[in-house]
Formats: C-alpha cells, structure tokens, sequence
C-alpha cells in the first residue's frame, strides 16, 4: 500500500484545491488554494500508512490556511490504486483523490 501512494494527488471540492506530493523517505508536501481568493498555502509533512490509517504530521507551514507544527492527521485508507485513493478523514467524510499524470502525453 505504501508504495502506491507515492507521487502527487490531486482533489477539488469546488471551494479549495489542493494537491500533495508523497515522497519514499516519508516526507510530503501539501498544498492548497483557496479558489474565491487565489491564495496559497503549503506545508512539509511527515507522512506513514500503519494498519489502513495514512498519518500526516504538519512541519513547517505557510500562508492564510497555516496548520500548527505537529499538527496530526489519521485517514482511513479504504482503497487505493494507481489511480485513485479513497479515504474517510477522522470526522467520517468520504475523500477521493486522483493521482496526477505524469510525463508528458503525445
């Protein structure tokens, strides 16, 4: 499952967008525009997939959706392929995320 999740995911629920890019040592980095302002915030996690559970640990964070350092996240992985991943965050909604292509398409 780990190795699945590595590249970038994209979602877009209309009001933000936001993608984040996990990286083999563990490192992540998110990011996220606010559509109704253009602006944009990202943060360097930490990230590990442990029993179904994807944990997200803020690092250091900037712009107007700012998360605390150590700042902790735990999602349910419930599926999960090259192509799409689907979670239930810790208040039991339903996220889906698509991978992002990769390379260049002729």
């Amino acid at each position: 499952m780990s190795n699945l999740i590595l590249g970038t995911w994209v979602d877009d629920d209309g009001i933000l967008s936001g993608e984040t890019s996990f990286f083999p040592d563990g490192d992540c980095i998110v990011r996220i525009v606010i559509k109704s302002e253009g602006a944009e915030s990202a943060c360097e996690c930490k990230w590990r997939i442990e029993n179904a559970k994807l944990t997200m640990i803020a690092g250091e964070c900037n712009g107007p959706l700012k998360l605390e350092k150590g700042h902790t996240t735990v999602d349910t992985v419930v599926s999960i392929s090259n192509k799409t991943m689907v979670l239930i965050d810790e208040d039991g909604n339903k996220l889906i995320r698509k991978k992002a292509k990769q390379g260049i398409e002729i």
